[in-house]
């Protein structure tokens, strides 16, 4: 019996496989259009192509939408598969692949605004296939926001990513997932406040998928959207020179992230008076980073179960202690230092 397909879906864009057709993408947005004043993650999104047109429509309620706007419209060739974003600003981002490259190529076009000539324009990036779009922090201050787009690129051979700040203009390959029989099915942000890409993988002999993905390390955030997570970023030049956190509440889970860019910073102290507690910690220190100390104090409460785990990864830093003491019974406590060109005494 042969395959069929009931509603939108496809045979041919994921060999061996059966898909979705990829020409309707939804994403979280703004209230309106341009109006970031409720944050820029109020309600869902919906955009879609019809013969090269592109019509967005915003969520109502569980089950309706809104009446669908014209967005933009382009010629052949339509779109083999679209994703869907908003900035900062709740100014709306449209990629596209289409084959535009040598000989029907895929190439990755994006409709976007432009503050450099103040309008939105819709160009070609260039070679690339399974495009997915991801505003990276949702607070509308945050001042490391980005939009991240991400590809595969046959022409690298592996994922690749393009960031708003530098306009799109730059990319960064991920060599981590090779491109070849790669495809790109999503990329979100997860609640340990980390970039997640997921693909999907070919076995070209069995012809089966599997699924990969991979992840940033601990990524900035802004503590003041959940009371029991704290993170800092310090940017070049800042002058905190001691982080100290006392925490003695019973039940509560607890998350610290530290990212030091090269700053001044040379003390942390976390101490932790838990009853019941899974805590974790992660630091990154960037190149040239003055941290000298890093100390966790965990006296405790001789209960049984308890969960600490901590992970610290030092590119080119200088820092030259790292304590743990813990006063359990019974422990299940891990510890990861990855050291990277650091000077580690």
């Amino acid at each position: 019996m042969p395959h069929q397909i009931i509603g939108p879906g496809s045979l041919t864009k994921r060999p061996d496989a059966i898909s979705s057709d990829y020409l309707i993408a939804h994403s979280f947005g703004p209230v309106q259009l341009g109006d970031n004043t409720q944050g820029a993650l109020n309600r869902v999104w919906r955009v879609r192509s019809v013969a090269g047109s592109m019509f967005l429509d915003r969520q109502f309620s569980s089950t309706t939408y809104g009446a669908e706007v014209l967005l933009f419209s382009m010629g052949e060739p339509y779109p083999d598969e679209i994703d869907l974003a908003f900035d900062q600003n709740g100014q709306v981002i449209v990629v596209c692949q289409r084959a535009t490259g040598v000989e029907g190529a895929p190439q990755i076009w994006l409709y976007w605004f432009n503050p450099i000539v103040g309008a939105f324009q819709f160009v070609s990036f260039g070679a690339g296939r399974t495009p997915r779009l991801l505003l990276d922090e949702g607070n509308v201050n945050a001042s490391w926001s980005d939009v991240l787009l991400f590809y595969m690129s046959d022409t690298v051979g592996s994922l690749c990513y393009r960031q708003q700040r530098d306009r799109y203009l730059v990319e960064y390959p991920l060599a981590a997932m090779p491109a070849l029989n790669s495809f790109v099915e999503d990329a979100y942000r997860s609640t340990d406040n980390r970039i997640h890409v997921l693909c999907s993988v070919r076995d070209v002999l069995a012809g089966t998928y599997i699924l990969d993905h991979i992840e940033s390390l601990l990524y900035p955030y802004d503590a003041g959207y959940d009371s029991a997570t704290a993170g800092w970023q310090l940017l070049e030049g800042a002058d905190l020179r001691t982080v100290q956190i006392q925490y003695a509440a019973e039940t509560e889970t607890f998350k610290a992230g530290l990212i030091t860019l090269p700053s001044t910073l040379v003390s942390v102290v976390l101490e932790y008076f838990r009853e019941h507690e899974d805590v974790k910690a992660a630091w990154e220190l960037r190149a040239g980073s003055a941290l000298l100390t890093i100390v966790i104090l965990y006296p405790g409460d001789t209960r049984e179960q308890e969960s600490f785990k901590g992970g610290h990864q030092l590119i080119g830093g200088a820092l030259p202690t790292v304590v743990f003491e813990y006063s359990r019974d019974a422990e299940a406590g891990t510890a990861g230092l990855l050291i990277l060109g650091a000077s580690f005494a």
